[in-house]
């Protein structure tokens, strides 16, 4: 049985050629007339390798570009000093941006510095689709560089600009000098790009007020990393490990999201967790992205020119979301799990498996994901709890749960912390008092966002 839904999903239809609505795209002038352009998705990759069939999967997701963390250029002595990842097995079937990030400008800077640069930047990955500049520490030098690198490589220059900097004199600059001005909207504060979450109080269409007639065109980043603190050294593996009852307890002890506290030794992300130590962490799944996307999309200025998630996992690396997850979003899926339940009976026997065929997850919640269990008339004996991880003894009178320290229960409750992408879950064994009772199953799965999904099956 597949999910009925209490909410609507707020999926934004990144298949779409065009979005017509007013703002949607990127106002060209022609004339008198102004004509609506598609909205560029770009994803950004840490890892500098792309394999042939990870590439037509983005590109059959209506992906338009690969940008690729080239690394950084240090202007300070005058000549830049290159500190570059070697790109490797990188497909070419995808255009393929270049993001480099800069520091030490200054007066020094010459033309000659910069033809130098290009010529190293365009032997690394030929010829880019676009270059991306970063300069987390903005200078009247900025903008130069930009016009130099506009004059000197021939391709589209941008600049990521941050919410507070497109408030300054020099954010400012940068962004009339840039052909793609990118934003860092959206994700986990510290993480992806600089100033990620700045002003996150306020609208989108207000955090961009300064920068409206003043960029050509803008484009919004959702860094989808996660926050750990202690800080990991890779993604991070998924949840479903450290969300068991037996292996952690849940708390709010930190200013991320959750915090996990260790109950026994275990290798979780690449690291040896003792009992008694604690990992927080904050992070973006479907359901967050979903609402990202949501807002962007009502987004009204006509300068908005698309968006880049930056940036997107290796495979195994899945907290938050994993690329599976990502790649079924771009292309219409999500961003709610798709659960489907499997009930067997025999008799008095009853078996039950919750099954999740997507690769999205549920939020994390102490009550907020179950699997019930009651029957019409007479009692029910349970088992165990299966592979929930709690199992909780009750009664449902009157549609309405309520929880029963008593021997003789009419209905179970089986609970799970978290439900992983691709999870199958099994409740534990029913034994119904009453051969011929009816048996009503239903379960239900919240999101990060709040939103709820449920479903429910009655079994002669």
């Amino acid at each position: 049985m597949k999910a009925t839904s209490k909410f609507c999903v707020l999926f934004v239809l990144l298949s779409w050629p065009f979005l017509v609505s007013c703002g949607a795209g990127q106002s060209e002038r022609l004339g008198t007339e102004t004509i609506a352009t598609p909205l560029k998705k770009v994803v950004w990759m840490d890892r500098p390798s792309l394999s042939p069939g990870f590439a037509l999967r983005m590109k059959r997701a209506g992906v338009d570009e690969v940008v690729v963390r080239l690394g950084s250029a240090n202007f300070g002595a005058g000549a830049p000093v290159l500190r570059l990842v070697r790109i490797d097995n990188f497909d070419t079937t995808i255009p393929r941006g270049i993001a480099l990030k800069v520091d030490g400008l200054g007066e020094g800077l010459q033309r000659s510095h910069v033809q130098s640069l290009w010529q190293t930047l365009a032997t690394e990955l030929s010829r880019p689709s676009e270059l991306i500049i970063e300069d987390d520490n903005l200078s009247e030098y900025t903008a130069r560089l930009i016009n130099l690198l506009k004059e000197v490589c021939n391709v589209p220059v941008a600049a990521v600009i941050s919410i507070e900097q497109s408030k300054t004199e020099f954010g400012l600059a940068a962004a009339r000098a840039a052909d793609v001005v990118v934003v860092p909207a959206f994700g986990v504060e510290g993480t992806g790009l600089n100033g990620v979450g700045e002003g996150a109080s306020a609208t989108l269409q207000d955090r961009l007020a300064h920068l409206v007639g003043e960029a050509s065109a803008v484009r919004i980043a959702i860094s989808l990393k996660p926050r750990t603190e202690p800080e990991l050294d890779r993604w991070g593996e998924s949840l479903d490990l450290i969300c068991d009852d037996d292996v952690a307890e849940l708390a709010r002890s930190s200013q991320l999201d959750r915090t996990f506290d260790f109950a026994k030794s275990v290798n979780w992300s690449g690291r040896d967790w003792k009992s008694g130590q604690s990992v927080a962490i904050n992070w973006v799944d479907a359901a967050r992205l979903n609402l990202f996307m949501s807002e962007i999309a009502n987004l009204l200025t006509p300068d908005l020119a698309g968006w880049d998630f930056v940036s997107i996992p290796v495979p195994s690396q899945e907290l938050g979301i994993g690329r599976d997850a990502i790649i079924e979003y771009l292309g219409g899926r999500g961003p709610a799990p798709e659960l489907e339940l499997d009930v067997r009976r025999s008799g008095q026997q009853v078996e039950a498996f919750l099954i999740n065929r997507s690769p999205f997850t549920s939020g994390v919640s102490a009550f907020g994901n179950w699997l019930e269990i009651s029957a019409e008339s007479g009692t029910i004996v349970v088992a165990d709890r299966g592979s929930f991880d709690r199992v909780i003894l009750g009664t449902k009178r009157n549609g309405e749960w309520k929880p029963l320290n008593a021997s003789s229960v009419d209905a179970v409750r089986f609970e799970e912390t978290y439900i992983d992408s691709g999870e199958k879950l099994r409740a534990g064994r029913i034994r119904l008092s009453k051969r011929r009772t009816k048996v009503l199953i239903e379960w239900h799965a919240i999101l990060t966002t709040g939103e709820e999904i449920h479903g429910k099956k009655t079994v002669k």
